[in-house]
């Protein structure tokens, strides 16, 4: 994935874009840089996605304002969009970034072809996770359970740590925020990817989601934890292209580089 910068007013969004490939918004959760979209990246060329990913480290309060709200992320998405020249495509939330995700599709529906949330909740009115769940989040390695235990070790080792600047302002970007309202009016296709497993955000969250959503589609990941988007990416990827049908192009504009 290549490095660019998006210019916001008088400041630069950095972000990461793959070469080639029918472009997909990869929004990551809380704390994670935007190279955490590189672990995905192998999976998505192989299935003809090219991940496009903001790097929010360094946007606060240059790009997002003082007072951070998923509002104004959204807009700063739609003039990101504008700049790689992408009128539609697919947008990928996991965890926080989910949230971001269905604000933008709640504010800029027509830019959003598919929607795939991961891990994720409707804000405010969720319930809450576990202790243990924290600090799973917190400690990647221990990130060892489910099948395929051994097999996902070195991937795991190669997961960044969560950046504790950056997840501080995404809280508050966060705060008071809910779609629990509105999620019924939006219609474009949703993939919804929960971790059996996840006691971060408890899997009941993404049902509810689910439940409020006029063409939502639940997917479950036996044994899948909080970071199961990363760590059974083999798996979730095809599913994801699948959902969005990889081949069909879905009326995306080009990405220019």
């Amino acid at each position: 994935m290549n490095k660019h910068s998006c210019p916001i007013g008088r400041r630069m969004l950095p972000y990461l874009q793959a070469d080639a490939g029918r472009p997909i918004l990869c929004l990551n959760g809380i704390g994670m840089p935007a190279d955490i979209a590189g672990h995905l990246e192998p999976f998505m060329s192989r299935a003809g996605l090219a991940c496009l990913s903001p790097e929010w480290r360094g946007a606060w309060p240059a790009v997002v304002g003082t007072w951070p709200r998923l509002r104004r992320m959204a807009g700063v998405l739609a003039r990101l969009l504008d700049h790689v020249g992408v009128a539609r495509l697919p947008v990928l939330g996991h965890s926080w970034g989910g949230a971001l995700a269905q604000e933008f599709a709640r504010r800029h529906p027509d830019r959003v072809s598919h929607l795939i949330l991961a891990n994720t909740t409707a804000g405010a009115f969720m319930l809450p996770g576990k202790l243990d769940g924290l600090f799973e989040f917190l400690s990647p390695g221990l990130y060892r359970t489910g099948p395929g235990r051994n097999a996902r070790r070195s991937q795991l080792r190669r997961l960044p740590s969560v950046d504790a600047k950056l997840a501080g302002w995404q809280f508050t970007a966060l705060n008071g925020w809910t779609s629990i309202h509105w999620l019924h009016r939006l219609n474009m296709p949703t993939l919804l990817i929960a971790g059996e497993r996840d006691s971060l955000v408890r899997p009941v969250n993404v049902k509810i989601v689910a439940s409020r959503l006029p063409h939502g589609e639940l997917h479950w990941v036996p044994g899948g934890s909080h970071m199961c988007l990363y760590t059974r990416a083999d798996e979730l990827v095809p599913r994801i292209a699948s959902f969005v049908g990889s081949g069909s192009g879905g009326g995306d504009a080009p990405h220019r580089q």
